[in-house]
């Protein structure tokens, strides 16, 4: 099992590495990068729009698009009879390998053989993934709760819920 918020986060780290990874082959091979400096800031700023409306989208209750029903129905990791797990920290497990290596390939195939404006498909992927961790955090911060993937073997995409551990003292006591 693993926390929502790192799934996610893991898909869109390993994507932005993976377009970064062939963005300077492609810089080395063609002698210039595939995105001219002057349109760098443009390109940035469209991301950033694009996380920031996909995040409004996904932390909606609109059928379709909102992800929060979803959360909002998951049940309890101790109602499905599996034991809350402990978390995995991403400092151990920054990357994911599928997306990583599907996303090297991907852009430097593209970059190499095709158009190179299409290497922005990973970091279009990787900005919604980017929207649906922050609505996570910020679901279960408002919730007290923790979103967890891979509860049940069979189906690893369905999602349960534990409540958030105690919050610790620097001296590992509870607090008061």
């Amino acid at each position: 099992m693993d926390r929502y918020v790192h799934v996610e986060l893991r898909g869109a780290v390993s994507a932005f590495t993976g377009t970064a990874v062939a963005a300077a082959v492609f810089t080395g091979v063609r002698g210039h990068l595939p995105i001219r400096p002057h349109g760098l800031p443009l390109v940035l700023g469209i991301g950033l729009a694009f996380v920031a409306a996909s995040a409004l989208l996904r932390g909606s209750r609109l059928k379709g698009f909102g992800v929060v029903r979803e959360f909002d129905t998951a049940p309890f990791v101790e109602d499905t009879g599996a034991t809350p797990p402990a978390a995995v920290s991403l400092r151990r497990r920054p990357f994911s390998p599928g997306v990583l290596a599907f996303s090297l390939v991907f852009a430097l195939l593209v970059a190499l053989l095709a158009e190179p404006s299409l290497l922005l498909v990973p970091p279009w992927l990787a900005s919604d993934w980017l929207a649906h961790a922050l609505v996570a955090a910020r679901w279960e911060r408002g919730n007290g709760l923790v979103l967890w993937r891979g509860h049940i073997p069979d189906e690893p995409w369905r999602l349960s819920v534990s409540r958030r551990p105690p919050t610790r003292t620097a001296t590992g006591a509870p607090p008061a």
